[in-house]
């Protein structure tokens, strides 16, 4: 068995301009999705909601307090108006162990910070973060997070949502350098891994899941056109596409149509994809992959040496 990645991508993030936090949540439990019940309170003013993609998830941020996310910063201002992906997190079981890792390799990270949900009163932090420098991650915010009081076991059970998707690829990235800009991320995630180069994409293996970069002229071709975000250009907005697995690609498709998301078939690397446009909402788009579940589940247990099991498939 390999040994277990530092680091393993976690969770992506995207304002929702859903009238509500529950609205938007729910969009995603129409189309089949296995969203979270929970929502959390985070400075400044808002409150997130999550769809579940296995061990991973989507995270959705709402600001439900509009005076007091007035006074955030213009780069938080920057990504509600852009109302699309602007970055991810990466999960560690030892914040200090990868910032040590970092430091010696000279990059400039700072200590980790702490926090809890805002509306959490006292006790101990719930969650540490490392914050990387916009220059260390092009083209996205990106941050490490370890969780104090994660249920390993429960978040390691995997089944197929009602759509037939069951975990999370992957991440594209649109950008007009793939050839600069991969190496970069490689030599901070996976110093020494080799990139694949494939029909003009770079692609980078971090354990589990799939970073990988194209031109805008590539992306056209297999999906849709696609641009930087202008308001986030400064500091990146160059995720395009959310990468997922499913179960059945024919149940995928027929979920996704009920609930107006368009999909359409498009060719993948692998095999076929299903394309599914941005949602005007938060600016997610998914390319979905056909995998078997259980084939996955073993892939990923040997790969990375983590609890994974099949639950068994939830499909009302």
């Amino acid at each position: 068995m390999t040994q277990r990645p530092l680091l393993c991508l976690d969770h992506v993030l995207a304002y929702t301009g859903a009238s509500t936090i529950e609205a938007a949540v729910a969009g995603y439990r129409t189309a089949g999705f296995a969203t979270l019940a929970q929502t959390v309170r985070h400075a400044p003013g808002l409150r997130n909601g999550f769809v579940g993609l296995g061990p991973e998830y989507l995270e959705l941020l709402w600001v439900e307090d509009e005076q007091v996310f007035a006074h955030a910063g213009p780069w938080r201002q920057a990504q509600r108006r852009a109302r699309r992906p602007f970055g991810f997190a990466l999960r560690a079981d030892d914040l200090e162990s990868v910032r040590a890792a970092w430091r010696k390799r000279g990059l400039e990270v700072g200590p980790p910070t702490h926090g809890a949900p805002a509306d959490t009163a006292g006790g101990a932090p719930a969650w540490s973060f490392l914050h990387l420098p916009p220059g260390l991650s092009p083209g996205a915010m990106c941050f490490v997070v370890q969780y104090h009081a994660l249920d390993r076991a429960a978040r390691g059970r995997v089944r197929a949502a009602p759509n037939g998707i069951f975990a999370l690829a992957g991440i594209t990235f649109v950008i007009a350098e793939p050839e600069v800009v991969a190496p970069r991320w490689r030599d901070l995630l996976a110093p020494g891994h080799p990139l694949d180069v494939a029909r003009g994409e770079r692609r980078l293996a971090l354990g589990a899941h799939a970073l990988a970069w194209r031109t805008p002229e590539a992306f056209a071709r297999r999906y849709a056109p696609f641009a930087p975000s202008p308001e986030l250009r400064e500091r990146g907005g160059e995720i395009a596409l959310v990468h997922l697995w499913s179960d059945d690609l024919d149940c995928s498709e027929e979920a996704l149509r009920r609930a107006g998301r368009a999909p359409r078939r498009a060719a993948g690397l692998d095999g076929p994809e299903l394309f599914v446009p941005a949602d005007p909402q938060d600016g997610f788009a998914f390319a979905i992959a056909a995998r078997p579940i259980a084939d996955w589940v073993a892939w990923r247990a040997e790969l990375t040496g983590e609890s994974v099991s099949l639950a068994g498939e939830d499909r009302a």
